[in-house]
């Protein structure tokens, strides 16, 4: 069995795009930082 997903094509604004990845790294940057203290050793 495999899950399928049959949806339209999405347009987004590469400003958006840009946006969304600039937030979704700062967020990933920030749970690596404050996860454990040996990180921050790095």
């Amino acid at each position: 069995m495999t899950p399928t997903c049959n949806t339209e094509p999405v347009t987004i604004d590469l400003y958006v795009v840009t946006a969304l990845g600039i937030v979704l790294a700062e967020l990933v940057s920030n749970s690596r930082e404050h996860a454990s203290p040996e990180v921050r050793a790095l």
